[in-house]
């Protein structure tokens, strides 16, 4: 992301199960972002 360059990071814990990547509109009404997030099956819904 822009303005990350260089930042640094720490692992607070790890979760071995599956993950996608998401493409999503904001309630904003900006433009589409993709490939925003790793989202866990947990956190998907259906519509």
């Amino acid at each position: 992301m822009e303005g990350m360059d260089g930042a640094t990071a720490t692992i607070d814990s790890v979760k071995d199960t599956i993950v996608y990547m998401i493409d999503l509109i904001p309630t904003t009404g900006s433009e589409l972002i993709t490939n925003h997030k790793w989202a866990t099956e947990e956190e998907l819904t259906a519509k």
